[in-house]
């Protein structure tokens, strides 16, 4: 931020504020660090759930941005958490809907028995939700200030953060009508059950419509253990299935399908957990429900050992379905545990595949240089087997004595040409190319093991690798080629014809030598006074006509020092 021009207070009071909102965020529930940090990255879909489209994406190479986008996803999850308390209490207003309805017609006891029933149930239900709904309220209350804050100090910054303030204030409006909503529903709800407890009384049937509410909220929390139930088995082999992917993986693309089988089972856990979540509230529900008809029954000392029974019953599906949100817990840590496990894994395969092309690189430019370095006594011996050629040429004609010492002469400077120095060099270099290649083989082997795609690199190497043994081998050739040759034309001579030969091929080398030595001043000198002359006309620069001598005479010496 200090780097966008924001001083550096209000980058450090921005920062502040921001990771005030996420810490609460995460320690109210709403959100966990990891879900933060998966979230900043999906932000502009994010952005677009939450119908705001005026929002600043995020760029990541702004901390500005980077600040706003993390924001952005702790509003989000805090408006998820408030979606999650509209949907309960929408719910619960639906169910009073229908409680009122039947609290219009009260003419038997039979109505009234059904209203008494309903209104005890709802009740009962919205007994067993409203502390969860009340911790989020809480809870959000103190995030969503937060969330202003931090807003509003990136609006100070830059007002382009303006619509990420909107929606933490929207969200304060969205939490103020949502409690207001609640606080109405628990007093319809207090005043329906106030209601339908005097109609029973007034019918005198307390005690059968206590005895409908437990039956009807049994059958209730058995509906929903069964839908929970019906679910749960395929989520089981889901999961075993998922888990079994992670345990496979060995590449990318099997991380890939893992990961794709962990999220399809979480994709289905989410759906299982809701059952879960009704199956408690309704079991709850039965609990409430059953616990007023044993009072009701001790009460009038009848119908003890139904209710007696119906509460156990009631006890006995409260247990299933408490042993049902631990199955849900354990699998959304199982599942939790799978992910990152695959995660990891893709991440490891994503960075081998990068880390294998830079491998791949690396092995490609080494070889080039191997080739490169092969190449100069490649060319030599190449040069020299021309040669050797023509020497075998001239023994072909040895009839004279002018012939026999031109072929002498011929063979005997070819194997001065190929020195033991020379012999040495090549092998130095063709030894030092050898223990590369035979590295680089080596890795390129495993690269190729890797990954087929690199199959060419691993070809190139063991060319490489056999190209060098194949000059190795020239050079033993060459060399035996060149001393056969010799003692062949030493065959055809005297020994005082070869030393008079010899005297002529030293002759011939100093005087070669010499010419060389003599090329080598004249370039040197040619070379100093450009450079002489190129330095006196940059020293006289004085207009553009001037500029460009020097320009030519600087190109000048140039070409002469690469002459020289």
């Amino acid at each position: 931020m200090i780097d966008a021009g924001v001083p550096a207070d209000d980058a450090a009071s921005v920062a502040e504020k921001v990771n005030e909102a996420k810490d609460k965020a995460v320690e109210n529930g709403a959100t966990t660090d990891d879900d933060l940090t998966k979230d900043v990255e999906q932000v502009k879909e994010q952005l677009e759930d939450l119908g705001n489209e005026d929002v600043v994406i995020p760029d990541e190479n702004d901390e500005n941005d980077v600040a706003n986008a993390t924001l952005l996803t702790a509003i989000n999850a805090s408006s998820s958490q408030l979606d999650s308390a509209d949907t309960d209490l929408s719910q619960l207003n639906t169910t009073l809907a229908d409680v009122q309805e039947l609290s219009e017609t009260l003419d038997t006891k039979e109505q009234a028995t059904a209203y008494f029933s309903a209104a005890s149930q709802l009740s009962a239900s919205f007994d067993a939700q409203k502390d969860a709904i009340a911790a989020i309220f809480s809870a959000e209350a103190t995030n969503i200030d937060a969330h202003i804050a931090a807003a509003q100090a990136l609006v100070d910054i830059d007002t382009k953060y303006q619509a990420t303030l909107d929606l933490a204030t929207e969200l304060k409006g969205k939490l103020e009508s949502l409690v207001q909503f609640n606080d109405s529903i628990a007093t319809q709800v207090a005043e329906q059950i106030s209601n339908a407890t005097k109609a029973v009384e007034d019918f005198d049937v307390k005690l059968e419509a206590s005895a409908q509410a437990a039956t009807s909220a049994l059958e209730s929390a058995t509906t929903a253990k069964d839908a929970f139930t019906e679910l749960e088995t395929p989520l089981k082999a889901e999961i075993s299935a998922a888990n079994s992917l992670v345990e496979q993986i060995v590449d990318l693309d099997s991380a890939i399908a893992a990961l794709d089988a962990v999220t399809s089972a979480q994709g289905s856990l989410s759906n299982v957990a809701d059952l879960s979540q009704d199956f408690t509230t309704k079991a709850t529900v039965a609990v409430t429900t059953a616990t007023d008809y044993k009072a009701e029954a001790d009460a009038q000392g009848e119908q003890v050992e139904q209710a007696t029974e119906a509460l156990q019953n009631a006890q006995q599906i409260k247990a299933e379905a408490d042993t049902a949100a631990s199955s849900v817990t354990a699998y959304t840590s199982e599942l939790s545990t799978a992910e990152e496990t695959a995660q990891e894994r893709k991440l490891a395969y994503e960075q081998q595949l990068e880390d294998d092309r830079e491998l791949n690189e690396a092995l490609v430019g080494q070889i080039s240089e191997q080739l490169q370095l092969l190449s100069v006594p490649q060319g030599e011996i190449t040069g020299f087997e021309t040669e050797l050629v023509q020497v075998k040429e001239k023994g072909t004609n040895t009839n004279t004595v002018d012939l026999a010492t031109e072929y002498y002469l011929a063979a005997l400077s070819l194997q001065t040409a190929v020195s033991v120095d020379k012999q040495n060099g090549w092998n130095t270099t063709l030894s030092g190319v050898s223990d590369k290649a035979q590295e680089i083989v080596s890795s390129a082997t495993a690269l190729a093991n890797r990954n087929s795609e690199y199959t060419s690199t691993k070809d190139n190497a063991d060319a490489l690798l056999a190209s060098t043994e194949q000059t190795q081998a020239k050079v033993s050739a060459l060399v035996s080629g060149i001393d056969a040759e010799v003692s062949n034309a030493e065959a055809k001579l005297t020994l005082e014809q070869q030393i008079a030969a010899a005297l002529k091929l030293a002759q011939d080398l100093i005087t070669e030598t010499q010419t060389a030595e003599t090329e080598v001043a004249t370039k040197q000198a040619e070379f100093e006074a450009a450079y002489n002359e190129a330095q006196a006309a940059f020293n006289n620069i004085e207009n553009l006509g001037t500029a460009q001598q020097a320009l030519d005479a600087a190109v000048a010496a140039v070409a002469a020092g690469d002459a020289y």
